[in-house]
């Protein structure tokens, strides 16, 4: 009975711990999590498909000539921009699939190594995801993250660092 009331009190003030979290944090692991949980579950070559996809999807999304034109939900601010992201997922899920097609086979990876070469994908896309987030997806009408995520998101420079950085992570995991 013990044990258990330890671990009762333990977990309060786990879930404490993770409630006082910024919501940056918060939202920063989540994304991951979802990230690693997709590559874990679909296997390697659907996340590289996932990271590759938004590479292209970033200049189509950018060069559509119509994309404050339509709207999904209303004709506010916010609502343009909530269609904007819709519209930027299907073009995502657009390419993930044709991309898809052409990665038929799976990476031999298993164990350790493949946590620690998901993990590097989920973290990679994950920086893609914001990067579009602050450059191409302007998503501060909903959530503003605080200065210390700007500085590694926000400047000219660290928008050419999210670029590269993912395909040297694609580069050094991508052993068959």
């Amino acid at each position: 009975m013990e044990k258990a009331q330890n671990l009762l009190i333990s977990s309060k003030d786990t879930l404490n711990s993770v409630t006082n979290l910024p919501l940056d944090t918060i939202i920063l692991i989540a994304v991951f999590i979802v990230l690693f949980a997709y590559g874990l579950h679909y296997g390697k070559y659907k996340i590289i498909s996932l990271i590759l996809s938004l590479y292209v999807a970033i200049p189509v999304f950018s060069y559509f000539p119509y994309t404050q034109i339509f709207s999904f939900f209303a004709e506010s601010e916010k609502a343009i921009l909530y269609s904007q992201i819709v519209f930027f997922l299907i073009i995502v899920v657009f390419f993930n699939i044709i991309i898809g097609k052409f990665m038929v086979e799976e990476f031999s990876a298993s164990g350790f190594k493949r946590f620690i070469d998901d993990g590097f994908l989920a973290a990679a896309g994950g920086g893609l995801l914001l990067m579009i987030s602050y450059h191409i997806i302007p998503i501060t009408l909903i959530y503003d993250f605080a200065a210390p995520i700007d500085i590694l998101f926000l400047p000219a420079t660290m928008l050419f660092w999210w670029l590269v950085i993912p395909f040297i992570i694609l580069l050094f995991t991508f052993r068959r």
